[in-house]
């Protein structure tokens, strides 16, 4: 359509010169074609160039921004233990409660801008976590792993903060999978189990072949006394 209203106006101004008549900038409407509007090709060539500047001059993000981003890259890559909540309509007084109970096990709460943090860790390898971020999202982070319980009991005690999910060892986790981690006994205990019932299943193995060994050699005597 464009292109043919083109040639529509080089032959009207090629008519004009021929008969002698003052040249005329005539051109196009993209809603009626047949109309006269005198600038309407420089008009459009003015959106034209305006897009394109719009589009490579693309505004940058804010200092805040790229403080936020760096922030939360932090926190995901040193924090070992990471729990999600939605809080609602928290005061300053219980913020602090929280916040002084949190660092009793070397916690910490922030809140993140959700939709800088959801952009932000689309990029990463935490992008599945990225979509709790909607609304008014916290971020209770610390690096020892063996204080989830804590944390947990800590959080339920407030009605207003609801666990979303969490992140244990890069690992992502459900509320379900995270309460599951926290009721694990602690690791040391772990690996003292785990010991104790390798040393046992050992004496049991020597005390057997120790007694096998002693009904062989009561039956090969008594066959030799035979």
């Amino acid at each position: 359509l464009i292109k043919g209203d083109m040639w529509r106006v080089l032959s009207i101004s090629r008519v004009n010169r021929a008969a002698g008549r003052p040249k005329v900038h005539a051109g196009l409407h993209l809603c009626n074609p047949t109309a006269r509007i005198h600038t309407a090709i420089p008009c459009l060539a003015r959106v034209c160039f305006k897009n394109v500047a719009r589009r490579k001059g693309a505004k940058k993000p804010s200092e805040r921004k790229l403080n936020i981003a760096s922030e939360l890259c932090d926190v995901f890559e040193n924090s070992r233990l990471i729990a999600l909540f939605h809080y609602n309509d928290l005061n300053t007084s219980e913020w602090n409660n929280i916040r002084l109970n949190l660092a009793k096990d070397s916690l910490r709460i922030r809140v993140f801008p959700s939709k800088v943090s959801a952009k932000v860790l689309q990029e990463t390898k935490y992008r599945n976590i990225a979509l709790l971020f909607r609304g008014c999202t916290a971020a209770a982070f610390g690096r020892d792993p063996s204080v989830a319980s804590s944390l947990l009991s800590t959080t339920k005690s407030e009605s207003k903060l609801l666990l979303l999910g969490g992140v244990v060892d890069d690992q992502l986790l459900t509320p379900r999978g995270l309460q599951e981690y926290a009721a694990l006994p602690p690791l040391e205990v772990m690996h003292g189990n785990i010991l104790g019932t390798l040393q046992l299943s050992q004496l049991m193995l020597s005390m057997l072949l120790q007694g096998s060994s002693q009904k062989l050699s009561y039956l090969l005597k008594s066959v030799c006394d035979r």
